[in-house]
């Protein structure tokens, strides 16, 4: 049960961090997406998965991410493709903001991919080492 806990947090955090990435913030003078303040806790819980469950499983629930990730991708293109009703006037904001969505997701995956395994062959690397 924990490790579904874990694993949906980490889900959650990195789509979150997805969404809100098209919106730009300014923080400490550096300007940043706002993704930033979601993405960083994913490693979190990849470390806490791979110290209880171990990097297999750690591994998994990275590949898990980036199954959820397309699919999240998928379905806002989707939902962008369907008509609107008549009487909704929210369509242009609606493609101007998470229009930009699956470019920047699936630009992000391959980052996403060689960091999160990174993170975890590194977490058990110094944590066979201390």
């Amino acid at each position: 049960m924990i490790l579904v806990v874990l694993a949906t947090l980490f889900a959650t955090c990195l789509l979150v961090a997805n969404i809100i990435a098209v919106k730009l913030v300014s923080i400490g003078g550096w300007v940043v997406p706002a993704g930033v303040i979601a993405y960083p806790l994913t490693f979190l819980f990849t470390d806490v998965i791979a110290e209880l469950y171990g990097r297999k499983i750690a591994s998994r629930v990275v590949w898990v991410g980036f199954g959820v990730s397309i699919l999240m991708v998928i379905l806002v293109f989707g939902g962008g493709l369907l008509p609107p009703a008549p009487f909704w006037e929210g369509q242009l904001a609606y493609e101007s903001i998470l229009g930009m969505l699956p470019r920047i997701t699936l630009a992000s995956m391959i980052a996403y991919l060689v960091s999160q395994h990174h993170d975890v062959f590194a977490f058990h690397f110094w944590r066979q080492k201390t």
